[in-house]
């Protein structure tokens, strides 16, 4: 209940800043991603580490697919890693390898089949499921893509980056369907699609946050943090939006009208 004050259940520590934070379906396990160069994965109730796994640098994001099954690590080393859930091993057909630059982000298709990465390279990545044996890239941005996500229907993928772009490309050819301006007057750090894949939200150093009417082109403005924005993401109903900034807040907006939701008070860090 957001509404309600928040109770810390446990406090999870990492020697460096933590980048990302992802539950798996059942909400009983969580996996972290560090700046000190480890994800881990624990007890989402009591803490608890179940086990940790190493990278060479920052850990930029660790993400369990779709199935629970496995999860995926992508970091400044330049390299991903497609783990298993059960074990924390690498599956070693699984390694991610052809960026030049640092690994940024990562997501999977809604059905599994594909997995993205992006990079400081300028250029989106599309793998398979057997990621060694094809790798689609895409490489439309004038720098660094920060942001990706696949649409609903896992058929395109929407991209975004520190050129303040927004694309849309074909998930299986790669090929550039619509470039979009982003609205923003700075960089662009992430990008999110409504479930009904007609509206996508962007977050940005200008402090704001947007959601796009991708049939009017129309934008509603999340005014209110006092740095920028850094991700993100639509609750399952799309009613909502979920905004993370630089100046230590977590805010929850109405995706309509841009306004913060009356009764939920930002929760700060």
């Amino acid at each position: 209940d957001l509404a309600a004050t928040p109770r810390v259940l446990a406090r999870l520590e990492h020697a460096d800043d933590v980048r990302t934070l992802d539950f798996d379906h059942t909400g009983r396990h969580l996996l972290t991603a560090s700046d000190d160069g480890t994800a881990r994965m624990l007890d989402a109730e009591n803490g608890r580490l179940q086990f940790e796994i190493q990278h060479q640098s920052s850990v930029r994001r660790a993400l369990f697919a779709p199935d629970d099954k496995s999860f995926v690590t992508v970091s400044t080393d330049r390299t991903g890693q497609v783990w298993s859930t059960e074990s924390g091993r690498p599956l070693d057909d699984l390694r991610l390898r052809g960026h030049n630059h640092f690994l940024l982000h990562a997501a999977h298709s809604p059905d599994g089949r594909w997995l993205l990465t992006t990079s400081s390279d300028m250029t989106l990545r599309i793998w398979d499921e057997k990621p060694t044996t094809r790798s689609l890239v895409l490489a439309e941005h004038r720098h660094e893509v920060r942001g990706a996500v696949f649409a609903p229907d896992g058929k395109s993928v929407w991209t975004t980056g520190l050129d303040r772009k927004v694309i849309q490309f074909n998930a299986s050819t790669g090929q550039l369907k619509r470039e979009l301006d982003s609205g923003h007057e700075d960089l662009v750090y992430s990008i999110a699609i409504h479930p009904t894949g007609n509206r996508i939200a962007t977050a940005s150093r200008d402090d704001t946050a947007r959601v796009t009417d991708l049939v009017s082109g129309s934008s509603v403005v999340m005014r209110g943090h006092g740095a920028a924005v850094v991700n993100v993401a639509f609750s399952p109903d799309g009613m909502r939006l979920v905004t993370t900034s630089r100046d230590g807040t977590a805010r929850v907006w109405d995706a309509g009208s841009g306004q913060p939701v009356a009764g939920i008070q930002p929760l700060a860090h």
